[in-house]
């Protein structure tokens, strides 16, 4: 059976769900070309947008992927390392997603 770390992938299968997170900084033009071809394989998405981005970036998440549930959010950028690890940290459960999707 293939495992991944301590987790049987075959009997857990049915229970994945794939949340993409990524930060972002001026990604208007990538994610509107790139975004609609993840939502087939994902079941949300959660970015953390760079306070010095200056263009629609946030909104073409929305528009890119208008039925998934979405975590967007502003932050201060303080090096590669601290805003990678803060998008691991959004609270999920206590948070509200942009969605239309229930």
């Amino acid at each position: 059976m293939l495992t991944l770390g301590l987790v049987p992938l075959a009997s857990h299968a049915r229970n994945v769900s794939i949340l993409l997170a990524m930060i972002a900084r001026d990604e208007e033009d990538n994610f509107a070309a790139n975004l609609p071809k993840w939502e087939p394989i994902i079941d949300g998405i959660i970015v953390g947008i760079d306070d010095r981005t200056t263009d629609g970036t946030a909104l073409t998440v929305v528009t890119a992927l208008p039925d998934l549930p979405r975590w967007l959010y502003y932050y201060h950028f303080e090096g590669f390392g601290p805003a990678r690890t803060r998008v691991f940290q959004v609270d999920l459960v206590d948070s509200c997603p942009i969605s239309k999707r229930s």
